[in-house]
């Protein structure tokens, strides 16, 4: 299946490469709008349309938080940023921990 040797492919990149082609390939996906009233959640700011979001630093610069809402997320947060331009940490800063099948973040803050 052609999305198993993509992951196979990425996983065999350093780290911070294969995230930011994943990121680069949310163009390639469609839009899931899995509306059930079931799932929202009231909170002070708003309604969600579900309770499930993605955490900051995914998305280091929010170049991609419409693209990644689209997924389908109740929320996506976006960041973090500084009020100066940062480098962040310097590389590698991913850590593949291929055994449990995640990466460590160290980036630090960049930001443009």
């Amino acid at each position: 299946m052609l999305a198993e040797a993509a992951f196979r492919l990425l996983r065999k990149m350093p780290p911070e490469t294969s995230h930011v082609l994943g990121l680069r390939a949310l163009a390639l996906f469609p839009d899931v709008s899995l509306e059930d009233p079931a799932l929202r959640v009231r909170t002070a700011l708003g309604t969600l349309r579900n309770p499930v979001g993605l955490a900051a630093g995914f998305d280091k610069t929010g170049s991609y938080a419409m693209r990644l809402a689209k997924l389908g997320f109740g929320y996506v947060t976006a960041g973090t940023f500084t009020a100066s331009p940062r480098p962040g940490n310097p590389r590698p800063r991913l850590v593949r921990l291929r055994e449990q099948e995640a990466l460590l973040n160290a980036m630090g803050f960049p930001n443009p």
